[in-house]
């Protein structure tokens, strides 16, 4: 069997660098801030995790991936939503009309990692 030469039209070719070039396409997105209603989190199309020690770094891009965990917490550490989101899933919208009012650290998590964060305020 041998493998066609056009490309379907719904497929998005990248570099193995794309993520360094275009940096933009691996960040997690918090907006607006600050917050009163609905936080909305841009789900990043990307993730990058980053491992530095005094020998080497290394940097793991995962183009596909099925899951992640979108974790918020409040200043105190308290862990106030955690939800699965899904690589399909482009942009989550949170309902932080009855949260207190202060400073929010949103967290995306893949493989017991931290692949993205962002802060934010309710007011």
């Amino acid at each position: 069997m041998f493998a066609s030469g056009t490309i379907p039209l719904d497929c998005v070719i990248v570099g193995i660098d794309e993520p360094f070039k275009n940096p933009e396409t691996g960040r997690l997105k918090v907006y607006p801030n600050p917050a009163r209603d609905i936080l909305h989190v841009t789900i990043p199309e990307q993730l990058k995790t980053e491992a530095n020690n005094p020998v080497f770094n290394l940097t793991t891009v995962y183009h596909q991936w099925h899951s992640a965990i979108l974790e918020i917490y409040d200043l105190y550490g308290r862990k106030v939503l955690s939800k699965e989101v899904l690589q399909s899933e482009k942009e989550i919208a949170v309902d932080v009309s009855a949260w207190s009012r202060g400073m929010y650290v949103v967290r995306l998590d893949y493989n017991r990692q931290t692949v993205g964060s962002g802060k934010v305020m309710v007011e």
